[in-house]
């Protein structure tokens, strides 16, 4: 039986993936000017939050790619000095990549732009609305959501790569 109306999780799914690729076009022209993009912007959100820097297969795992789609990235950063590889104290055979203070220059240059893009695109938002957003999501991103638990299903089921979904923030 063929029906027309969509099914509300159907409609929020739609709209949730209409909403990232608006947020993901809308910032990639607002940082294009600074030689970033979203994904690069994220690479050094990701290493600011972590100052003794992370292992390329961590912060591939923490932006939800692969490790191999990483390295041009870094390299990118790198080329613009917003970022350095060292080898590991932990581990000499691994390199740590670290932010460097030309990082956190533009992170902080490009920060006000994030903000009030952010605040653009929820202006008419009210904040009840929002709170409820929040706890759809953190519920979305519970712990059967995260990388590990993506990367177990995928190992289950051939027909999936192996591409483990961004950690979840706080």
């Amino acid at each position: 039986m063929k029906t027309t109306t969509r099914d509300r999780s159907d409609v929020f799914g739609l709209l949730l993936a209409d909403v990232s690729r608006l947020w993901r076009h809308r910032l990639n022209a607002e940082l294009k000017p600074h030689g970033l993009n979203c994904t690069l912007r994220l690479l050094l959100q990701e290493l600011n939050d972590v100052p003794e820097g992370l292992m390329q297969r961590e912060l591939a795992q923490r932006i939800g790619i692969e490790s191999a789609a990483l390295v041009g990235l870094i390299d990118t950063l790198g080329r613009a000095g917003w970022v350095v590889r060292q080898v590991s104290t932990k581990d000499r055979r691994r390199k740590t990549v670290l932010l460097t203070p030309g990082g956190h220059q533009i992170l902080t240059r490009t920060e006000s732009i994030v903000r009030a893009l952010r605040q653009e695109m929820l202006a008419s938002a009210e904040d009840k609305d929002l709170e409820i957003c929040i706890r759809v999501f953190r519920t979305m991103l519970e712990p059967r959501f995260t990388p590990e638990a993506a990367i177990a299903h995928s190992a289950q089921s051939s027909s999936t790569k192996n591409v483990a979904p961004a950690t979840p923030r706080p």
